[in-house]
């Protein structure tokens, strides 16, 4: 009967933080930590992971984040499949100048 007490007595309690362990802003981070090591496409896929995860009025943010990470890592394809999330599509001649303006950095 004990147990059952303090089964239910946890169950209750909620311990700070652990909701955001895994929750879009730990995706963000992630995202940020790739690109800088240049995993392009790795930081992409956080960033949609993000995206699919944060309130709506967050999302185009993030789905820009995931495109632009896409053509750093040389895929218009899917740069302009997360472009199309926000309601915007990008041409392969947009995405052909984007991708040689970050290679120039």
């Amino acid at each position: 009967l004990a147990a059952c007490a303090l089964g239910w007595i946890c169950s209750a309690c909620q311990l700070p933080g652990l909701d955001r362990l895994g929750g879009p802003g730990a995706m963000v981070e992630r995202a940020n930590r790739q690109s800088q090591h240049g995993d392009h496409a790795a930081a992409a896929r956080s960033y949609e992971s993000a995206a699919r995860a944060v309130p709506a009025d967050q999302r185009n943010g993030m789905w820009l984040a995931a495109a632009a990470e896409w053509l750093a890592a040389g895929d218009v394809a899917a740069a302009r499949a997360d472009t199309i999330e926000t309601g915007v599509e990008i041409t392969s001649a947009h995405g052909q100048e984007i991708t040689s303006s970050t290679r120039a950095r």
